[in-house]
Formats: C-alpha cells, sequence, structure tokens
C-alpha cells in the first residue's frame, strides 16, 4: 500500500510540474517584434502597452522581460475597484487610529507612520531604488504586509530595479492610466500621511508593462505615453515552436499534436467559416496538450479526481487517441464505445471553447472537420 501510495505522489507531481511549466519563463518565446518593443520602452522608460486576445501571452512577456533583464517582477492585477492610489501605496488608517486610542494616556512614543504603509506596484518599485538604510525612516520594510508572495524579506539589501506588470488595466475605471501619467513620466509620488515624496534614485527607474484585453477603451493622454505592441495569436510555424518549448517529450511526429495544430491553424485561418464568440488561445491549446500527455500514457502524470469508471474510460480512450491520433482514435471509439467517444470528445470540447454557443459551434465544425458522426458529443448520445 505505501509503495501504491508514493507512486501516486509521484504521479500527481509530475502532473503538477508540468501545467507549471506553462508559466516558466525561461520557456517563454516572444516573437521579435515584441521583444524591440520590450527593449524601446526600457530604452525611453514609457510603458509598454500590449494588447491581445485573452492567451496570447502577454502576462507571460512581462515574466520572460524581466528574467531578461535579471530583475524581480512585482505584478498588480486590475480590477473593477481599483484606484490610482491602489498601484502606489496603502495606508492602515483603521490600525492607526486603534494603536493611537491603546497608547493613549501611556508613556509611550507613538507608533511612526511608516507602519502603517505598505507600498503597491508602482510604488513598490520606486521605494526598491533606495538603498535600505535612506528608506528605513519612510517605510516599515519589517512589515509583513510589504512582502511578495514568496519572499522571506521585504526587500533585497541593495537598491534595484525591477520589472512592474499591471494586468488587464482596462478592468479598471478609465480615469486610472490618466491619474497616473505624472508617476509614470516622473517616476515620483508623493506618500502624504508620512509627507514624503519618493523619486526614482540612481538611475534606476521601474520598466512598467500594461496589458489589456481591450474591453474598454484607454485615454488617449495615456497611449500617447505608452510604447505600444498588439501580441497576434501565434500560428504554424510559430505555434509549433511554442508547443515543443513547452513539451519537449512529445513524440516526434505524433499523430495528436499534429491533428491539435490543424485546429488553430484552421481557425485562425481567415476562410473558416465558424461563428465563434471567442476563439481559442494557445493557452487553451497547450491545456489541451497537458490533458492528453496526463491520460494517455506518454507520461507518468495523473489526474487529481478518482473518478472510478469514468476515469477508467478517460484512460482507456485517451490512450487510443494518442496511438491513433484524435480523427481515427475517436472515429474507432464512435463505433466500439460511443460512451468513452463521447466523453473524450466532451473533455476536449470544455477545454477548447467557453460557453455552449461556443461548444455546440465547435462541435458541428470539428465532426464536419474530422469526418465524425454529428452525433458525437451532443447531451442526447451522452444520456444514452
Amino acid at each position: 500500500m505505501d509503495s501504491d501510495m508514493e507512486q501516486d505522489t509521484v504521479k500527481q507531481e509530475t502532473s503538477s510540474s508540468r501545467s507549471a511549466r506553462l508559466r516558466d519563463p525561461h520557456r517563454y518565446l516572444p516573437d521579435e517584434q515584441l521583444a524591440a518593443a520590450a527593449q524601446i520602452a526600457a530604452l525611453l522608460r514609457q510603458p509598454l502597452l500590449l494588447t491581445g486576445d485573452p492567451g496570447a501571452g502577454k502576462t507571460q512577456m512581462a515574466a520572460w522581460v524581466a528574467l531578461q533583464l535579471g530583475r524581480s517582477l512585482i505584478r498588480f492585477t486590475a480590477k473593477s475597484t481599483t484606484s490610482a492610489q491602489d498601484l502606489l501605496y496603502r495606508f492602515d488608517s483603521v490600525r492607526e487610529f486603534r494603536d493611537a486610542q491603546r497608547h493613549r494616556g501611556l508613556d509611550q512614543e507613538p507608533t511612526p507612520t511608516r507602519a502603517y504603509i505598505t507600498f503597491e506596484a508602482i510604488g513598490r518599485a520606486i521605494a526598491l531604488t533606495y538603498p535600505v538604510e535612506a528608506l528605513e525612516m519612510q517605510a516599515s520594510w519589517d512589515s509583513e504586509a510589504n512582502l511578495q508572495a514568496g519572499e522571506t524579506a521585504a526587500r533585497p539589501i541593495a537598491a534595484t530595479s525591477s520589472v512592474v506588470l499591471i494586468d488587464e488595466i482596462d478592468k479598471a475605471p478609465r480615469d486610472v492610466p490618466n491619474d497616473l501619467l505624472t508617476e509614470f513620466e516622473t517616476g515620483e509620488f508623493l506618500v502624504a500621511e508620512a509627507r514624503v515624496r519618493l523619486r526614482v534614485q540612481n538611475n534606476l527607474h521601474p520598466l512598467v508593462i500594461v496589458t489589456s484585453n481591450s474591453e474598454r477603451a484607454l485615454p488617449d493622454a495615456f497611449l500617447r505615453r505608452c510604447i505600444f505592441h498588439h501580441v497576434e495569436m501565434p500560428i504554424k510555424d510559430r505555434l509549433r515552436k511554442i508547443v515543443r518549448s513547452q513539451f519537449p517529450d512529445l513524440p516526434d511526429g505524433g499523430n495528436f499534436e499534429t491533428e491539435a495544430l490543424e485546429i488553430f491553424d484552421k481557425l485562425y485561418d481567415p476562410e473558416t467559416q465558424i461563428a465563434l464568440r471567442r476563439r481559442p488561445s494557445v493557452a487553451e491549446l497547450l491545456h489541451l496538450l497537458v490533458v492528453h500527455l496526463s491520460f494517455s500514457g506518454v507520461s507518468s502524470s495523473s489526474s487529481s479526481i478518482e473518478g472510478g469508471q469514468m476515469e477508467t474510460l478517460t484512460r482507456s480512450g485517451w490512450k487510443i487517441i494518442s496511438e491513433q491520433g484524435i480523427r481515427s482514435g475517436l472515429a474507432g471509439l464512435a463505433l466500439s464505445s460511443p460512451e468513452t467517444a463521447t466523453l473524450i470528445f466532451r473533455q476536449c470540447l470544455a477545454i477548447l471553447f467557453k460557453t455552449k454557443e461556443d461548444q455546440d459551434a465547435g462541435r458541428e465544425w470539428l465532426c464536419g472537420l474530422w469526418g465524425l458522426p454529428r452525433s458525437l458529443g451532443n447531451e442526447a448520445m451522452r444520456r444514452a
């Protein structure tokens, strides 16, 4: 039993590491134009604005740039409630008031204002350009609130430059980018509660990378101050290079890889007629390959959900598809084991298409593309 438990642990770790690999900046492959835009943004000290479909690789670009420059990456994800102040610092006025009430009438030194300050995104990047001894009286670097994920110390000892990722800025209110124009241009901001103005030191200007899914228009004044690049969805040879970079253990010339890439080539072919609200992105393709490798026996990774008969059908079906390819494998399963064929097909649809309407359109299109039964994957067949 202990041996079985150890094997299950190894399998799960392998599956987790394969998923984590998708976020590894060492494996990110930017196109030359994107890398050139980042270089210009760093030279001109202007924000790099990246637009493109969700899943095109905008967020991973920031991690890759930080890796190339040897800088730390500071992440901030915008929300509908985000304000410009949120990108500079937070001041815990509630804790300050509570401490003041507790210390009233006691012969104690009041807690310094710096203890209630937490730097965020741009503010943190500017603060990190100060030598630690110069900043001790301006912010509480010893506070756990100033720790980033995975850090054991709030800041490096030496002054440093950073890459700041402001992700999905279009989710924030429209005024937020305009409210930060001064900070972007001058590299300084005021901590009003501490009566301190911080500015970039030692020419260590941070590189700010801003991403947008274009859900709302950004202000012209902000756009004028940015270096802009639209991240196109990679197809054909470039997409194949990305897949090989992420999954070097895929069998060369495997039918599954070839047919999965064929889906994306055709989906982004202007002549393809399919009514989709949102076309699958590179992220969906990579997730499809993770599932393929996890269930097919190409790797020893495993699902974390024990599904009894469903998992048995899943594994047996993916094994056949791994050996024969999606088209031939599903066609054969549709004749020999319709339940398994339906299960596998619907798993593919769930990964690729993210609304019911898109899944229905995608099912019809894929059945036509591969010559599969039109009934494959629909709800009636699933209940039968």
